[in-house]
């Protein structure tokens, strides 16, 4: 198990199919639970439970993902499968399950493709090349938004244009290619800023956009520019009723900048604040990140025992995730 974290992911996918199909999918996956976890204790020799606690060993596995995936898929026609499975990816995505958000959006295209509509083809492109970028995957994640991009500018959808081009952007970054992420930064940023469209539509794209180009100037040795585009950036999303990851990554690249300037207060400050946007939205990738640089703040304070143990947990979530450490 991955503990609390993994146990909200599979219910969130129960809720999803609850929701599609009723309640007699969950009863069936709580049987097969159920008789798992009696056969685990049997295998640890330890004496089974009375079924007044039967509730207490309806834990959430790694296997459950499988076993609701392969139970679906064999149950349900394709049409409706297809729009559980869309909300079964984007959630995973959500959680930081990589590999099955990447796994699910691949399904979807490959086995699913004639039930999927015109205008989310794109956007399944490009969701599944952030799963494929946060796995370091960085080929496979450009090829998928550069095919996000063609399909956007097929139906004409400028929005997701600029979000495609901000999303080539960040893997040319990754490479190297910084003049060439820059590029696409500013074509990004133009294409919004010619755009007529109700705020809430880019909001975060934009914040998104411009911490983007504040990493570059991080990058470039331009600290000071690179909080200030942060503190920009911040202003879209600040005040928007749900909380955003983009809010959680703009803390933690702001406090990577103060960690930069050697002002460690400010650093932990905001840290702190990237560490209850994960824990709200329930994001363990943003979590592993924000303590790892928490762990170097707290070595080069001198807190080493407190250092050691934040940087135990942060490994311990970037390998459940199959992340990197950056």
């Amino acid at each position: 198990m991955r503990g609390t974290s993994f146990h909200y992911y599979i219910k969130s996918i129960e809720d999803i199919i609850k929701k599609a199909i009723g309640n007699s999918f969950i009863e069936h996956l709580n049987k097969l639970r159920t008789e798992r976890e009696r056969l685990l204790h049997q295998i640890w020799n330890l004496e089974y439970i009375s079924e007044e606690e039967k509730e207490e060993i309806n834990v959430r596995r790694l296997i459950d993902f499988d076993v609701i995936f392969y139970n679906l898929i064999g149950n349900v026609h394709r049409k409706l499968q297809s729009e559980i499975l869309l909300e079964i990816a984007d959630t995973s995505l959500k959680f930081s399950e990589f590999e099955n958000a990447a796994f699910t959006y691949n399904y979807l295209l490959k086995r699913l493709y004639k039930y999927l509509t015109r205008n989310a083809l794109p956007d399944i492109h490009h969701k599944l090349a952030q799963a494929l970028f946060w796995k370091n995957l960085l080929p496979s994640a450009k090829r998928h938004f550069s095919r996000s991009l063609n399909l956007y500018e097929e139906i004409n959808n400028p929005v997701g244009i600029a979000r495609a081009k901000n999303g080539l952007a960040i893997v040319s970054v990754e490479e190297g290619k910084l003049k060439e992420g820059e590029n696409l930064i500013l074509e990004a940023m133009e294409i919004l800023k010619n755009l007529q469209t109700p705020p809430t539509e880019s909001k975060v794209l934009r914040a998104n956009i411009l911490m983007n180009q504040g990493n570059l100037y991080h990058m470039r040795g331009e600290f000071k520019k690179a909080i200030s585009q942060y503190k920009e950036a911040h202003k879209y999303v600040k005040d928007l009723e749900t909380t955003e990851l983009t809010t959680g990554l703009l803390f933690y690249n702001m406090a990577i900048a103060y960690k930069t300037l050697e002002q460690p207060e400010k650093a932990e400050e905001l840290l702190q604040k990237a560490l209850e946007v994960a824990e709200e939205i329930k994001n363990r990738n943003l979590k592993a990140l924000a303590l790892s640089l928490k762990a170097e703040i707290l070595a080069y304070g001198g807190k080493f025992s407190e250092a050691h143990a934040t940087a135990i947990t942060a490994f311990t979530i970037f390998n459940q995730i199959n992340n990197k450490a950056n």
